[in-house]
């Protein structure tokens, strides 16, 4: 990789680590003064096909909330409190995810064993079908009082 590769791998490494759309990223610049910026400037930065110029370079580190030599680093690979970080905003993001898919098991096993109770007339199989769904979710899911 070439230098403009490189400055545009870091620049869209953090980017896409703040979660920020190269849009949103051209209008945060464009709002801080850095003129002519359009998505498409920000893809053509960050694929290495146009240089990340110096005012560029300090805005965009303000927008990013990163000291300036960082998108300028050519040996990304050494920065490896980076990489911990990423990680560990990573674990987060799972934990939040786990969090809320074991919230929505929780309430359609509620939705379900409420079914169960009020559908005296479902057929065994049906009945069945259900109970063994309930079971698969597991022991240590909060089940509701009937």
């Amino acid at each position: 990789m070439d230098e403009d590769e490189v400055i545009g791998a870091n620049l869209r490494r953090y980017r896409t680590d703040r979660g920020i759309t190269q849009a949103k990223f051209a209008m945060a610049l464009m709002s801080n003064g850095v003129e002519g910026m359009y998505p498409q400037t920000i893809q053509k930065i960050e694929r290495g096909q146009r240089p990340l110029r110096f005012f560029e370079g300090l805005v965009a580190a303000r927008v990013l909330d990163v000291k300036p030599e960082a998108l300028y680093d050519l040996d990304p690979e050494a920065d490896v409190d980076r990489d911990a970080a990423k990680l560990a905003r990573n674990i987060t993001y799972a934990i939040e995810a786990y969090e809320a898919a074991w919230d929505g098991l929780n309430d359609i096993c509620e939705e379900a064993e409420e079914f169960l109770r009020d559908a005296s007339d479902l057929n065994p199989a049906s009945r069945r079908w259900i109970e063994n769904a309930l079971n698969k979710a597991g022991p240590g899911r909060k089940k509701s009082t009937p």
